[in-house]
């Protein structure tokens, strides 16, 4: 598995992977990815403040749980895969890698439940 992950600001990939992930337990590398900064960190604000200033994202709770009902159904259909790929960044057990994915799928799926204006359920 050779990973590589840069940014995402404002619709774009953005970033020039350079740093190496490391398994702990091996030594092997498992990606690399994009050393942000602060100037990649004032462009991400600033673009999801743009998003939420111009787009339905703000006014539309059903848009909102369509998004987090996608992004929790993408994470359960590759929780496994993403466990691994945790367990080997980090170093962790298996089962705390599995715990952590449950509980980011149980996170995304309950964020939906605090809306102040709750959205009828999205078949």
């Amino acid at each position: 598995m050779d990973v590589t992950a840069r940014h995402w600001i404002n619709g774009d990939e953005v970033g020039n992977p350079t740093v190496d992930s490391i398994d702990p337990a091996t030594g092997d590398r498992i990606g690399r990815f994009a050393d942000g900064g602060r100037a990649e960190a004032e462009a991400a604000i600033a673009s999801a403040r743009r998003a939420f200033d111009r787009s339905d994202w703000s006014a539309s709770p059903r848009l909102r749980q369509r998004v987090l009902l996608h992004w929790a159904a993408e994470l359960e259909a590759r929780k496994e895969e993403l466990a691994e790929l945790l367990t080997r960044d980090n170093g962790k057990a298996i089962a705390q890698s599995r715990g952590e994915m449950a509980a980011s799928i149980s996170g995304s799926t309950a964020a939906i439940s605090l809306e102040p204006r709750r959205a009828p359920a999205v078949d």
